[in-house]
């Protein structure tokens, strides 16, 4: 399985659509600090301000570039049909994607921090040590956000073994589009006492980092999400495990 991870990483980050939108990514962070450096007075809150509206918009577009990244050719070149071939089990198989999926966020945003840092210096933001911590967990809450959404899609694109429809439903989820559509109905007269809008992955996320913005760690939220990030992989598996190959 590792061997198989490390030449998917390795797939990936050669690919130049990955790199190009890599660079596409950078330069739209750096265009935001040096649009709002040229056009008002500067401080380190305006430099705040830039980073987090990029970050609250990160798991859409970053978690897309993340998610097609990692999905769109291994479907289409049937990489996991090879893997499975050559004595890869199915789960191992499922698992592989989902460290990738988290490898290449964190490698992304890891990237888009030094960015980050570099920018402050250059543009003279004058940041503080407990703006850097605020940073840190701005950028915590999008890769936790990429990473559960992408593992929510995984079930269709292992369902479907195609990179399509479950990019859409990334889209979806991303957007906040479902959870719309799941409020309405969580709101019913005799679903509304359940309180089940507030077990969404959006709902938990939003209450953990809005707490944890705050110096409070939410024992209960970050459960929350862990759980439904890995009963996420697990249905994946389950899913996979009864469908037949494509080749």
């Amino acid at each position: 399985m590792i061997h198989y991870i490390l030449a998917d990483l390795k797939r990936i980050t050669r690919r130049i659509p990955v790199l190009v939108c890599t660079v596409l990514i950078i330069a739209m962070l750096v265009s935001l600090f040096l649009s709002s450096y040229y056009t008002q007075d500067w401080n380190s809150i305006d430099f705040g301000r830039i980073l987090q509206l990029f970050l609250n918009y990160a798991p859409i577009f970053v978690g897309l570039f993340v998610f097609i990244s990692v999905f769109s050719d291994d479907f289409k070149a049937k990489t996991m049909q090879m893997a499975i071939g050559t004595g890869c089990s199915r789960k191992a198989v499922v698992l592989a994607k989902f460290l990738e999926l988290c490898a290449v966020t964190v490698i992304v945003l890891l990237i888009l921090g030094v960015v980050t840092v570099i920018m402050g210096f250059v543009l003279d933001a004058r940041l503080i040590a407990s703006q850097y911590l605020d940073f840190l967990k701005a950028f915590l809450e999008a890769g936790t956000n990429i990473i559960g959404f992408s593992s929510i899609s995984m079930i269709l694109a292992f369902f479907t073994q195609s990179a399509g429809g479950a990019t859409l439903f990334y889209l979806a989820l991303s957007t906040g589009i479902l959870r719309q559509l799941f409020d309405l109905l969580f709101h019913l007269k005799y679903i509304e006492g359940l309180h089940l809008d507030q077990m969404q992955f959006n709902a938990l996320s939003e209450k953990a980092f809005a707490r944890l913005a705050n110096d409070v760690f939410d024992v209960r939220s970050f459960l929350g999400i862990a759980v439904i990030i890995v009963g996420a992989v697990l249905i994946t598996m389950f899913v996979f495990r009864k469908r037949e190959l494509e080749f």
